[in-house]
């Protein structure tokens, strides 16, 4: 019984971490929240990937709120120099060239946008790269991994209360 509950506990805790792994040091927000604080919110494409400068420049190719330049200058957390070293913060957003992307952001000197991880700033998954998809997020791979291990862990005890049912002695209560 001990080996099931801690295959079930490790279960459990790979499927919880695995909904949104850098999400943790952020406070929990609905898209529409994200939307709500954002200056400006665009579905992009990176033109490049991580600079010396921290800063990446972004192809819109649809602004879902505000508006602005075909191509802007975001800071995304992440800096790489040419000589491999560089830093990445848990909120940063780690973007390669040629990834689609949702950036939610804030504008800051000149046509620059800033943001971060818990800006809500996310790849884009293949049905969403044409901006013709909803604003929202979609939550339910997270409800979805979190209901399975919640059944998960029942089954489990269920099942070792029906083992310890079946195996105990009868007869003491009559």
């Amino acid at each position: 019984m001990i080996r099931v509950v801690s295959f079930t506990a490790a279960i459990v805790t790979v499927a919880l971490a695995g909904g949104a792994p850098a999400a943790a040091s952020c406070i929990p927000s609905t898209a529409e929240e994200r939307i709500a604080r954002a200056d400006v919110v665009f579905d992009g494409v990176a033109l490049e990937g991580s600079t010396a400068s921290g800063r990446q420049r972004f192809q819109v190719r649809h602004y879902v709120k505000g508006d602005g330049p075909d191509v802007v200058q975001v800071a995304t957390g992440v800096t790489r120099r040419p000589d491999g070293s560089g830093s990445l913060t848990s909120v940063s957003i780690d973007v390669r060239a040629g990834e689609s992307w949702r950036i939610y952001g804030d504008r800051t000197a000149g046509d620059g946008i800033v943001t971060s991880n818990c800006a809500g700033s996310r790849p884009l998954p293949p049905e969403e790269i044409d901006g013709t998809a909803a604003a929202g997020d979609s939550r339910f791979g997270g409800i979805l991994v979190a209901a399975v291990a919640l059944l998960a862990v029942a089954a489990t005890v269920l099942l070792s209360r029906f083992r310890r049912a079946r195996h105990a002695p009868r007869g003491l209560a009559e």
